[in-house]
């Protein structure tokens, strides 16, 4: 299973074999999604069932595949992960919009807004309010 992780890397976990007594660790594989141009991602094998890509092009969909070492040689390939878009997992939210002044009183106002059209990934959280007077340059909270 191949999890966003950044702009450059995906994170990938699999399972282990049902028999992996004899797994020495596992060679991973990666090509750009609709092509069969597979690179290897590491030189020795790696021991554990999680391991970062790096290097990844920003906006390139990818797949990924697997295989299992042991001493009597290398397993088949996995079969092929589904294809992982390359970006960060979490982003900036765009701006909210629609700001309205919905209340104002001599000494409080109340405002509303949309939320944000994207929320960057991850839900809101909240807002900052800031303001200024008018003819002057200076934002307060």
């Amino acid at each position: 299973m191949a999890i966003r992780d950044t702009d450059t890397s995906v994170l990938l976990q699999w399972q282990e074999p049902k028999d992996k007594d004899d797994i020495l660790g596992y060679y991973l594989y990666y090509s750009e999604a609709g092509k069969q141009e597979w690179k290897t991602v590491n030189n020795k094998p790696v021991t554990k069932t999680r391991f970062i890509v790096h290097g990844l092009k920003t906006w390139k969909e990818y797949v990924f595949r697997v295989k299992s070492v042991s001493r009597a040689g290398n397993s088949r390939y996995s079969d092929e992960s589904h294809p992982i878009m390359v970006k960060s997992a979490i982003d900036v939210p765009s701006s909210p919009s629609a700001i309205t002044l919905l209340l104002c009183t001599g000494s409080e106002m109340v405002l509303g807004w949309r939320a944000p059209f994207y929320n960057g990934g991850n839900a809101v959280r909240g807002y900052y309010l800031d303001q200024k007077e008018k003819g002057t340059e200076t934002w307060r909270e």
